[in-house]
C-alpha cells in the first residue's frame, strides 16, 4: 500500500484514480515490486481505479467489461433481468458488445452513481451496475452499493480463477474490443439558455438522421455500410457551465471522421474547438 497517512490536502495527487495522472504514484510501485496489477481508491471509497502489470493505465468501463463477462458465464438460461448489465452513457461501445456477445442484455443509463442506484431498486435481479466514474455496483453477492474494498476483492478473485498459470493481468484486458476514443472535453459556452442550445444540438442531430438516445444530452451513432463505426456524446455538466463530449471510432481513421462530422453537425450551434483538439 502508498499513501495510507490520512491528510485532507492530498499532497501526493487529487483523490480521483480515474485519472491518468493520479494513478503515476502507482505505477511506478506496480512496477518496481513487480506487482500483478494495481489498484487505486478515492477518498471516500466507492470508486476505483487501475493499472495493469507494467503501469498501464486501464480505464473502468473496461474493469466493468470484465466483471459483466464473468457475470454473465454464471447466468446463461436465466431471466432478462439476471442477465441485465447497466452501464452510464459515457461507456464504451465495447462494453455493449461484450455484454451482447456474453448473451446479456445491455440497459444504458445517464450519467450518475445515484440513477444505478436507483435502477438497481426498481431491477432487484439486476447483477451488476457501473459507470466510467468508477462507481461498481455488485447486486449478486453484495446489497448493490459502490464500496470499493469489495470491488477491489472482486477483481482479485476473478483474475486468480481467469488466468492461467505465469498469466498476466494485461491478457485478461486484452481479450476486449480496442477501441479509439478520444479523451472527456469540457467545452465552455457563454451565458445563454442552456437548455435551448441543447436542445438545438438534439434537432440537429435528428435531422440528419443518426440514431441517437436522449438520457443524458445526446449520444449519437455513427454508421458505415450498416454497421456502427463509432458514436459521440455530448450532455450537459450537472455542476458546471459547460458540455461534456467524447467519441469513440473503431479505429483513428474513423474517429477523425466522425470528429469531423461531428464539427458540421454542432458548431453552428457551439463552439467545440476543446473536443476537436481533444487527444
Amino acid at each position: 500500500p502508498i499513501f495510507c497517512q490520512w491528510d485532507n490536502q492530498f499532497p501526493n495527487h487529487p483523490p480521483d484514480p480515474t485519472r491518468v495522472e493520479n494513478m503515476q504514484h502507482l505505477a511506478k510501485a506496480v512496477r518496481e515490486n513487480n506487482c500483478d496489477f494495481g489498484i487505486g481508491i478515492d477518498g471516500d471509497g466507492d470508486r476505483v481505479g487501475l493499472v495493469d502489470e507494467a503501469g498501464n493505465f486501464i480505464h473502468p468501463d473496461k474493469m466493468l467489461a470484465l466483471f459483466a463477462i464473468d457475470i454473465l458465464s454464471k447466468n446463461k438460461g436465466l431471466s432478462e433481468q439476471q442477465r441485465t448489465i447497466i452501464f452510464d452513457v459515457k461507456c464504451s461501445m465495447a462494453v455493449e458488445k461484450v455484454i451482447k456477445e456474453n448473451g446479456g442484455i445491455p440497459l444504458m443509463l445517464r450519467t450518475g452513481h445515484s440513477f444505478q442506484k436507483q435502477a438497481l431498486r426498481e431491477k432487484p435481479l439486476v447483477p451488476l451496475a457501473g459507470e466510467m466514474s468508477g462507481h461498481i455496483f455488485f447486486n449478486d453477492n453484495w446489497p448493490g452499493f459502490d464500496d470499493a474494498l469489495y470491488v477491489s476483492a472482486r477483481l482479485v478473485e476473478l483474475v486468480s480463477r481467469s488466468l492461467e498459470s505465469n498469466g498476466k493481468f494485461s491478457d485478461l484486458i486484452s481479450k476486449l474490443p480496442v477501441y479509439s476514443s478520444t479523451g472527456e472535453a469540457k467545452v465552455h459556452f457563454e451565458s445563454v439558455d442552456k437548455f435551448a442550445l441543447m436542445q438545438s444540438i438534439i434537432d440537429s442531430v435528428n435531422s440528419e438522421g443518426l440514431e441517437n438516445s436522449t438520457i443524458d444530452g445526446i449520444r449519437f451513432n455513427f454508421e458505415k455500410e450498416g454497421e456502427v463505426i463509432g458514436w459521440c456524446l455530448c450532455r450537459l455538466s450537472n455542476t458546471e457551465p459547460i458540455f461534456v463530449m467524447r467519441a469513440e471510432a473503431i479505429d483513428d481513421e474513423n474517429l477523425g471522421w466522425i470528429k469531423s462530422e461531428v464539427n458540421r453537425i454542432i458548431s453552428p450551434h457551439l463552439d467545440i474547438s476543446e473536443f476537436l483538439n481533444q487527444d
